[in-house]
């Protein structure tokens, strides 16, 4: 199997010059817009896919792009990139031949994620990459969708399905519970090859009918259990067991606050041996995390990317407030709005000069904006009073 231990990037993107290590598990790339995360998911999946349609550009400012990637059987595989337009050829040095080989334990997953209802008139074979090239454009929902009625239908023969498929699908009906208690697998619907589930007050719902959050879990999941099982179908490997690789874009996309750290959780408890390198907009993600699992990306005075040195302890930053990692690990500037900063600073500067009340008119349009159990309402209006005027 195959591990990612180090890329170096140098004028790709917006990316001058980058170095970042990777742990074998879970590693989570923060950091504002535009600073270059997609970028690395892109370098590395291209790495592996010479069929693969990265949008990758060399910076503008320099004659061509390129990066290096590191691998636990310690090969090293090396990308130049001279253009800019998706469709001219990419000129790669090293061990091209062995690059491709390594695909099959890679699996790319996109931000084109979308889970609408699919009817499935019918049922049909596995598909099975042949030229190992990697997963990517979304999960493939139809093809996630039919690999689990699929297996469900036949595992009511006796013998149609290998002890590891079985194993798998049985994994597979336990995700909609695991994901939510109130939740439960109850059958494939004769006629329509309808997954349909049981509710809390054992009613039964359309999967597709359930959040968009739910839903993004659940393919998220299902998609990685297919893919795996079907490119290692000769092996008979039990999911559990996949030791590859998992690059995800975003992966909070779609999903509400509920969810986001839940997914993190739920990626490491079911596939415990893949190392998952994934970007994240998100601070419930990343309060999910153990410290060595966070790569923060911010600018330096030269504005060129890098790695933003944090502080955590060994509990990561599971007791840190939203607000907190979004200043401190993602490099936000200012958590709160404009509207509001303009009328504290008003406020600050009519303290500043003794002025009662241009300061009472601030504090007045603050009091209806600051959150009813908010300290700061408190602190403000004793502010306001130590002008010596009254306040009500």
């Amino acid at each position: 199997m195959t591990k990612i231990k180090m890329i170096h990037i140098h004028g790709v993107g917006g990316i001058e010059d980058l170095t970042i290590n990777f742990n074998d598990n879970m590693n989570i790339i923060c950091g504002p817009n535009g600073i270059g995360k997609t970028t690395i998911l892109e370098c590395i999946a291209q790495t592996f896919s010479h069929n693969y349609n990265a949008l990758l550009r060399k910076k503008a400012d320099h004659e061509s792009g390129n990066w290096e990637v590191v691998i636990d059987a310690g090969e090293t595989f090396k990308v130049t990139k001279s253009n800019f337009h998706p469709d001219d050829p990419q000129h790669f040095t090293g061990h091209l031949v062995l690059g491709n080989q390594y695909a099959s334990n890679i699996i790319s997953i996109k931000t084109n994620r979308t889970f609408d209802y699919i009817p499935l008139h019918s049922i049909s074979r596995d598909t099975k990459n042949d030229d190992n090239s990697l997963l990517v454009s979304g999960m493939g929902i139809s093809d996630a969708k039919n690999w689990f009625v699929s297996r469900h239908l036949w595992s009511k023969h006796e013998d149609a399905l290998t002890g590891a498929q079985q194993h798998n699908l049985e994994f597979a009906k336990s995700i909609f519970h695991k994901i939510d208690p109130e939740i439960s697998f109850s059958r494939v619907k004769g006629g329509t090859n309808d997954i349909m589930l049981n509710q809390k007050d054992n009613s039964e719902i359309y999967f597709e009918y359930l959040s968009s959050g739910y839903k993004s879990l659940i393919f998220i999941i299902l998609g990685l259990i297919k893919e795996i099982e079907l490119r290692f179908s000769n092996d008979n490997l039990l999911i559990s067991e996949f030791e590859g690789v998992v690059l995800i874009d975003e992966i909070d996309l779609h999903l509400h606050p509920k969810w986001q750290s839940n997914l993190v959780y739920t990626l490491k408890e079911i596939f415990p041996k893949a190392q998952f390198i994934t970007s994240t907009h998100s601070a419930h993600v990343i309060q999910a995390t153990a410290p060595n699992e966070i790569i923060s990306l911010g600018r330096d005075e030269n504005e060129s990317v890098i790695i933003r040195e944090i502080s955590s302890s060994k509990y990561g930053f599971q007791g840190w407030t939203v607000e907190e990692i979004l200043l401190d690990v993602m490099g936000l500037e200012e958590t709160r709005s404009p509207l509001f900063i303009k009328y504290l600073n008003d406020f600050e500067f009519a303290l500043e000069n003794d002025n009662f009340e241009d300061g009472k008119r601030s504090f007045e349009v603050l009091d209806q904006m600051i959150h009813p159990s908010n300290h700061l309402r408190k602190l403000l209006k004793l502010q306001l009073a130590s002008l010596g005027s009254d306040v009500s």
